[in-house]
């Protein structure tokens, strides 16, 4: 994970107070991004009657469609 402050991606600065670590994920990492798309599958289902397959040609289309 890199952290920049807003607006300084992309423009080669970092603030030299910012640590970057790389790691693992946690328990709670791994929770969230469960949470989160089930809750992305939940929406694709009521408003637009989608689903996602784990095809990337299908499963785009239908985050672009979100």
């Amino acid at each position: 994970l890199l952290a920049a402050p807003a607006g300084a991606q992309g423009t080669g600065m970092q603030d030299p107070g910012l640590e970057v670590r790389i790691g693992e994920l946690t328990d709670l990492d791994r929770r969230y991004l469960a949470q989160q798309r089930e809750d992305l599958e939940e929406l694709a289902r009521s408003e637009l009657g989608a689903f996602f397959t784990g095809d990337p040609t299908n499963d785009i289309g239908v985050m672009q469609r979100l």
